[in-house]
């Protein structure tokens, strides 16, 4: 491959995403360095990782490096303790570690010679893709002290009775249906309801499965929190996902600022859903396109910080009822 062509795979160029290769141990993305402030002159690909894979302790080891580089990512610092600390392994192993991500990624760590920190580099180029929910998620589970607190407002999955999202979990993995008390909000009722769930949808006000209602024989959504005594059902034919069409359809919402909006504010309200100022088109599974637009106040607000200029379109395409919540 040559320059021309690093630069246009780089999919760092104009900071923009790109399809990254599926890594085993996480998304890799290709980094190209060319004649950096480092002076090297070195072209990383996601082979380097494959090549420690086949050594002893590989796996662990790239678990490591991806550590490392999350670590630096989102902190800015680490020491050789904290990689000690969090791995349990000892001085020399953690050395060996810190010397394999350099050789991964040249010039993504330095060290601050003040405070014997070592700190990110400037520029920073990573090599693993991050995620900043799961990488808090991760060392909280871990009982890192030194992060960021991260709060949520509220957790859905404190309020579902752990029996009900057990259930469910495994009847949408082993391809199985079972049963529940459930509880409908519209209509009042409280009976069971033999259900085939694919999927299980966070929201981030509350948890749904998406199955299968054999008894009105449609998908829909059912809330977690209002399921009982949840039970097994051996003997029901389980209805795959792959019928659901609402599930499986994708629709555009065409997004723009409020015309009420200052055009500071238009750009700024517009940045928290990754749209450009002007507004844009979100691709969204027609099952969930209620709630995306729920959550950008449109449901609530037809004068809200957003308009849809298609809302009149897809109407007819959106889950039944709406805007009410379902069931």
């Amino acid at each position: 491959m040559g320059l021309d062509q690093a630069r246009r795979h780089n999919p760092h160029r104009n900071a923009r995403p790109c399809g990254q290769p599926i890594h085993p141990y996480g998304m890799i993305a290709v980094a190209f360095r060319v004649g950096s402030k480092y002076g090297t002159h070195k072209m990383m690909s996601i082979h380097s990782l494959d090549h420690l894979l086949t050594k002893r302790g590989g796996p662990a080891t790239v678990q490591r490096l991806r550590w490392i580089e999350a670590k630096l990512y989102w902190s800015g610092e680490m020491s050789r303790g904290d990689l000690m600390k969090r791995f349990a392994i000892s001085a020399s192993q953690a050395s060996i570690d810190l010397a394999s991500y350099k050789d991964v990624a040249p010039g993504n760590i330095v060290l601050d010679h003040a405070d014997k920190r070592l700190k990110a580099g400037e520029p920073f180029e990573p090599v693993f893709v991050h995620d900043a929910r799961a990488w808090v998620e991760e060392e909280r589970q871990a009982g890192t002290e030194a992060i960021a607190d991260c709060v949520r407002a509220s957790d859905p999955w404190a309020t579902v009775p752990t029996d009900v999202v057990r259930a469910m979990m495994r009847a949408a993995t082993n391809r199985s249906c079972v049963s529940v008390l459930y509880v409908s909000l519209s209509s009042g009722s409280r009976e069971r309801r033999l259900l085939s769930p694919h999927t299980i949808v966070d929201v981030g006000d509350r948890l749904h499965a998406r199955a299968f209602d054999h008894g009105k024989l449609r998908f829909a959504d059912f809330v977690l929190a209002r399921m009982d005594g949840p039970e097994h059902e051996g003997g029901a034919q389980w209805v795959d996902g792959s019928a659901d069409s609402d599930w499986n359809e994708e629709i555009g919402l065409e997004l723009g600022p409020s015309v009420e909006l200052e055009a500071v504010q238009a750009a700024t309200a517009m940045r928290e859903i990754g749209l450009p100022a002007s507004g844009g088109r979100l691709y969204v599974r027609r099952a969930l396109a209620f709630y995306l637009l729920k959550r950008v106040g449109f449901v609530e607000d037809l004068h809200a910080r957003y308009v849809c200029s298609n809302f009149e379109q897809l109407s007819g395409m959106l889950p039944e009822p709406y805007p009410n919540t379902p069931l």
